[in-house]
């Protein structure tokens, strides 16, 4: 059985060889640069030049060695920059900058830096829905984002023996909308002036369906899975109300999954932080496939009672072991315990790809990672 197959048997809710595994098929299941460089040190002699391909979070490319041994079954496909921009980045005041295509500014201590956050919201300041029409916004199908994609021969083994995930341009539709107009006043907008949220939510969907369409009709026959990011929750609850969340976003997320999957065969890895409990739901009502990153120290996030409710009828990527706690903080017996009653939670009739809860911070210890693939190997066989 090879990664692909693995994969999609284990999505078909049905049991493979053994767990499939995800470390870098997307912005929301890869390592950072700083935890994966430590690793490399400690187990394979020193440290790499590694290519950073996710500037905001700094995760990096997983070596080809590493890849085989940690026996990961997925590979990204991603879009490129549109023309005409880059991520320039400069340096003032003890941080450096970068302002992406939708006019955000991102920034990042030079000292200690791990991260970058957003330091400025383009649409914070326009305050009508003609101010809106007139924002630039980014042309979701301009033929540069797809020129690479367009000469990758998805034929070759390394690719056609994995399980392939597409990531989208942006973020989805909710997260995009808080950072071009910034939390505080796009919260505001929903209770206040739905109109202007509405305007915005509509944008987003329209951009994100001419992408998709783009996307789908160049790799949609080769892509496995896709990736839908929109955090809704945090670590207790949510960020807005069950109400709003089926006023605002539960119809448009529905019709752009029902476009979606008209296109292409694949499958919809939707990916929110947080006490998402309660929409579970509702994400399969719209269509959802698969549920990352499980977070199981969040509020309500029982592993074994989620399990049993919805495996059924939705599959789980990510939950492996507690990214917040015990991965950074504990020790590797502690890893160890963590990672093998999760396995024994999630894997039983399939519907399980292994990952971190959210992805490897630069602060996990080599050991904790070795830990981990320790009882992978030992104990996520069928």
């Amino acid at each position: 059985m090879n990664s692909r197959e693995r994969v999609l048997c284990a999505l078909d809710h049905r049991e493979p060889d053994r767990i499939p595994r995800d470390f870098d098929s997307c912005g929301v299941t890869g390592i950072h640069v700083n935890a994966l460089n430590s690793y490399l040190e400690k187990y394979y002699g020193g440290r790499r030049e590694l290519n950073v391909w996710h500037i905001k979070e700094q995760l990096a490319e997983i070596p080809e060695d590493v890849r085989n041994d940690w026996k990961i079954d997925t590979r990204k496909i991603l879009a490129s920059a549109p023309s005409g921009w880059k991520a320039k980045v400069t340096e003032d005041e003890g941080y450096k900058h970068f302002t992406d295509e939708w006019g955000i500014r991102w920034s990042m201590p030079l000292k200690r830096g791990l991260y970058y956050d957003m330091t400025y919201h383009p649409l914070a300041e326009v305050e009508t829905v003609e101010g809106l029409k007139n924002y630039k916004w980014p042309n979701p199908d301009d033929p540069a984002r797809f020129f690479d994609l367009e000469k990758l021969d998805l034929s070759c083994n390394s690719y056609n023996s994995s399980a392939l995930v597409a990531s989208s341009f942006m973020s989805g539709m909710f997260e995009t909308a808080l950072w071009v107009r910034g939390f505080e006043k796009f919260f505001e907008d929903l209770v206040m002036k739905p109109e202007y949220a509405e305007f915005i939510l509509d944008k987003m969907l329209e951009l994100e369906i001419v992408f998709w369409k783009k996307m789908l009709g160049l790799v949609g026959d080769d892509v496995q899975v896709i990736l839908y990011s929109d955090d809704v929750a945090v670590q207790n609850g949510m960020m807005i109300s069950p109400r709003m969340y089926k006023r605002y976003l539960f119809p448009r997320r529905k019709k752009l999954y029902s476009v979606i999957k008209k296109i292409s065969d694949v499958k919809i890895l939707f990916h929110s932080c947080g006490a998402v409990r309660d929409l579970i739901p509702l994400f399969i009502e719209e269509g959802i496939d698969i549920l990352n990153p499980v977070q199981i120290s969040a509020g309500g996030m029982d592993t074994a009672e989620i399990k049993k409710q919805f495996g059924k009828d939705i599959s789980f990527w990510g939950g492996g072991v507690d990214t917040q706690g015990v991965f950074p903080h504990g020790t590797p017996q502690q890893v160890a315990d963590q990672v093998k009653r999760q396995i024994d939670i999630l894997a039983p009739g399939g519907g399980f790809v292994f990952n971190t809860v959210h992805c490897i911070q630069p602060d996990v210890p080599p050991e904790n990672i070795r830990a981990m693939f320790d009882v992978l190997d030992e104990f996520g066989v069928y």
